[in-house]
């Protein structure tokens, strides 16, 4: 049984809807402007809802859907400006593009149960221009977020992105709030301007795994103090489009931001033109000095204008003549001697570093 296609559509007069048990499925655009539809009561039966069933209805405050709904149609709430909350349960496998578009009182989504889902990806424009969502959690298990899913999510102050994630594509989650987030080892692409106009945005560190980043993905990101990229993106570099810097720090040329390249980065990607109308400070590595002062490690870059003064590593030596500090400060050997007191590197922008002091006392 099933609610038909175009059956309440633009009905003036229904305020509140309790779907009888025994229907299955809500019709392609159904209750489609319903403009003073305020609440919906879905029964446990249901399994689809339609295309646009719920679009634009923007008086609709509150709606559940049910354990058991597996399909929820493109467009299906599009324009529910009054809709503040929102649970995805774990049994929805298809989400369609723009399925909460423009919902500008959306507050709160909770995608699946217990951090998993039946989702594998994130659809086209899902949660586009949702500007009162604050924060999301984006559950294991999606794999991909849709071209412009998150854009003018205008207070999206946190985006927790988990490690099953591999594609982020272009203006994902363009023109947010957030100040710092962290891109997983998982990802290999990053599409045009997937990060850009997020003007609070400081930091951002393309991981390792990324082999392809494409033009403008952090254009107009006016607060940018650091870029990072943890490896080549692809042979020599060849992953990252011409223009992938675009705009970065052209619009704040007193705080152009840092650039910082691995240690094994290959090929001169600036004089190549890579980083194409990108301001950066002096793009270079670590070059760091070393100390032994009261038994810690003091580590200072050299290059111009970096900002990592210092790492400061507490340790203990039974047998000092001979030290090698290997990685992070995560292992360490000194000779006949051993370690009985280490600690991780402080300082959050320690490089991966092989020192060697001998001598030390």
């Amino acid at each position: 049984t099933s609610i038909g296609v175009y059956a309440f559509r633009a009905n003036n007069s229904v305020t509140d809807v309790t779907i009888p048990s025994g229907v299955t499925s809500i019709g392609e655009r159904a209750f489609d402007g319903c403009v003073q539809l305020t609440n919906v009561s879905i029964p446990n039966g249901v399994t689809s809802i339609g295309k646009e069933a719920f679009a634009l209805c923007n008086k609709l405050a509150g709606i559940t859907i049910p354990d058991g709904v597996t399909s929820i149609g493109e467009k299906a709430f599009n324009g529910c400006s009054s809709l503040t909350t929102v649970t995805i349960p774990q049994s929805v496998t298809a989400l369609g593009n723009a399925a909460f578009k423009s919902c500008s009182g959306l507050e709160s989504v909770t995608i699946g149960t217990n951090g998993t889902t039946g989702l594998t990806s994130l659809g086209e424009e899902v949660f586009r221009d949702c500007s009162a969502l604050t924060g999301i959690t984006i559950p294991n298990g999606i794999t991909s977020i849709g071209e412009k899913a998150f854009w003018g999510c205008s207070a999206l102050a946190d985006v927790t992105i988990p490690n099953s994630v591999t594609s982020i594509a272009g203006s994902a989650i363009r023109g947010c709030s957030f100040v710092n987030i962290t891109i997983p080892d998982s990802v290999t692409t990053i599409g045009a301007a997937a990060f850009a106009d997020c003007s609070k945005l400081e930091s951002f560190t393309f991981p390792a795994s990324v082999t392809s980043i494409g033009s403008s993905v952090l254009d107009a990101c006016s607060s940018l103090k650091k870029v990072e990229f943890k490896g080549n993106v692809g042979e020599n570099c060849s992953g990252i489009h011409e223009t992938a810097m675009l705009g970065v720090g052209v619009t704040t040329h007193d705080l152009m931001p840092e650039l910082i390249l691995p240690s094994d980065w290959t090929g001169n990607t600036i004089t190549n033109g890579l980083f194409y109308q990108g301001q950066f400070k002096a793009p270079h590595h670590h070059t760091l000095g070393y100390s032994l002062v009261d038994g810690n490690i003091v580590a200072t870059c050299s290059a111009e204008g970096c900002g990592l003064t210092e790492n400061k590593v507490s340790l203990t030596l039974n047998v000092p003549s001979t030290s090698t500090y290997t990685g992070s400060a995560v292992t360490a050997s000194y000779g006949e001697g051993e370690v009985t007191a280490w600690k991780n590197v402080v300082e959050e922008d320690a490089p991966t570093i092989t020192y060697e002091e001998k001598g030390a006392n």
